[in-house]
């Protein structure tokens, strides 16, 4: 009975360990084209959360995989507090990396005086970041949009995504401890019993 009572712990210990999620981080190039308040030393950066890491040579769209997201252009942010993610397509190269990407994302807090937030980021055409307000007031949705104050990169860094799958931690889940809590407290009663 003891020898089970130990086989059992240490199985226990031994499946212990969980990945975390997995964050890729964006870095855009500068912008060519601006308005005030965007400047040439403005930029995109951000990152995105998925639960496991994206799979090599692959075509996917993320909209409904990301977990979490957040993005500025230095002006605004745009995280799923206050957005719609209405586009995330990807393209991964023989590492699993991201080669090729849309993604759109839309100010969904907009007031009806204000002018919707966008930013918009492409690998190839049209241009490669495009952010600003519209020009319209209080649109809150992925529609049609026609910028107002605007920046833009002409150029897009082909290695902009950066990221990939972590490292596995090695953790004791709560039911595990519980459970080992309870072998021993058995294995204590009948060590007490004998």
């Amino acid at each position: 009975m003891l020898n089970r009572i130990i086989s059992v712990v240490f199985l226990l210990l031994s499946v212990g360990s969980v990945s975390a999620q997995v964050t890729y981080t964006y870095q855009g190039t500068a912008f060519d084209q601006f308005d005030p308040p965007y400047t040439a030393n403005s930029r995109v950066v951000g990152s995105i959360e998925l639960a496991d890491a994206l799979p090599e040579n692959s075509t996917l769209d993320l909209t409904n995989s990301i977990q979490g997201f957040s993005f500025t252009d230095g002006v605004a942010t745009r995280d799923q507090s206050n957005s719609i993610l209405c586009q995330f397509d990807v393209t991964t190269n023989s590492q699993g990396n991201i080669a090729s990407w849309t993604l759109y994302i839309r100010q969904s807090d907009t007031a009806p005086t204000e002018n919707q937030h966008t930013i918009d980021l492409f690998f190839g055409t049209p241009v490669p970041e495009s952010v600003g307000f519209d020009a319209s007031q209080g649109n809150v949705d992925c529609g049609t949009f026609a910028f107002g104050v605007a920046g833009s990169s002409s150029t897009a860094n082909p290695n902009a995504w950066s990221g990939g799958p972590p490292q596995s931690v090695p953790t004791l889940s709560v039911l595990m401890m519980m459970l080992l809590s309870f072998l021993l407290a058995t294995f204590g009663v009948l060590i007490i019993k004998k």
